[in-house]
């Protein structure tokens, strides 16, 4: 069987034998540097969840591994700390699986690293995802959260394009667009355009997916498409869109164990969501959020700068310029 197997520093596929055993396993994991003890944890399914290995002569199968699972692995300093009886077979130490008692349900053994803003949770770390100020912000942590990584912006600008291009319906006509159709159609697809509510209510239909977003300075959640089987949250400053992530793992500079997309029926989902609110608050006391009426942004078609929202309105009305960045003040 091929298993993805990912740890703090790296991931890599893992074939076995369909019929190991958890000591035949750890060895190998071991043995091809994937770690350098033989005293680890490991988690495997959503949420990841400690599987039992206390009996290293358990097949996989038995334990519930099957062939494509992903699973993750971090060193048991606790188990490497108490003594091991010398044996044949490789012992990992580890807990019985969170579900088989209220009393397993705890926080990550290990104190988080880097420097990342994160709310520990029951099991694992929610965790903010920035992503690069470049007026893509919104299609870059869409592309992230729902695809694993930022690339696919000019992607979602298409879909977004071609939805309004075939509306039949005037859902999106030139009144809700704030400009002509065939000029809004254009305007999208460019790098430096800004995303908003109409791109939200398209891609979250696409998708198939609820997208939540929460205003930070004002802690109110918006959501497009509701009700869908899963979800994902966005961060909204005023004029940035950053992403969130559920990781297991301790490294939080580490994104290999990041989950984006939430089923609604997951053990975790109300976790999840209230996480969120308590990174949004906490995001609130720093200098995360931009306030619109006095930040300084830029006419990227002219140059010129103005302060707030309103005189920025004001100059895209008179222009028809209507491409912006922020700038120091």
């Amino acid at each position: 069987m091929r298993l993805k197997v990912v740890t703090p520093e790296k991931q890599e596929v893992v074939v076995i034998d369909d019929n190991a055993t958890i000591g035949q396993l750890v060895q190998q994991l071991v043995d091809g540097g994937t770690t350098t003890t033989t005293s680890i944890k490991v988690r495997s399914g959503f949420p990841p969840k400690l599987v039992d290995m206390t009996e290293p002569s358990a097949s996989l199968l038995d334990i519930g591994i099957r062939a494509g699972d992903k699973l993750m692995v971090e060193e048991d300093k606790q188990a490497e700390a108490a003594p091991v009886a010398a044996s044949a077979v490789p012992t990992v130490n580890a807990t019985v699986p969170p579900a088989a008692t209220p009393a397993s349900k705890t926080t990550a053994s290990s104190s988080p690293k880097g420097n990342i803003p994160h709310i520990q949770m029951p099991v694992g770390y929610l965790v903010l995802r920035r992503v690069p100020d470049d007026n893509s912000c919104l299609f870059r942590s869409i592309s992230y959260a729902v695809m694993s990584n930022m690339e696919e912006g000019s992607q979602l600008r298409s879909i977004v394009a071609d939805a309004i291009r075939s509306d039949t319906t005037s859902t999106y006509s030139a009144a809700i667009l704030g400009k002509p159709v065939d000029e809004y159609i254009d305007w999208i697809q460019k790098p430096t355009s800004w995303g908003g509510a109409i791109e939200l209510q398209i891609l979250s239909k696409y998708l198939n997916i609820t997208i939540h977003t929460l205003d930070v300075e004002t802690t109110r959640v918006y959501s497009f498409n509701e009700g869908m089987p899963r979800f994902i949250y966005l961060l909204y400053s005023g004029i940035h869109y950053d992403t969130v992530a559920y990781t297991p793992l301790s490294d939080l500079n580490s994104t290999e164990g990041d989950e984006c997309a939430i089923g609604i029926d997951s053990e975790i989902a109300f976790e999840f969501a209230d996480a969120v609110q308590k990174l949004g608050k906490k995001l609130n006391n720093s200098r995360y959020v931009t306030n619109t009426k006095t930040f300084t942004i830029k006419c990227l078609v002219c140059q010129n700068k103005f302060k707030g929202e309103k005189d920025a309105s004001k100059h895209a009305q008179e222009t028809m310029h209507l491409e912006f960045g922020e700038v120091d003040a």
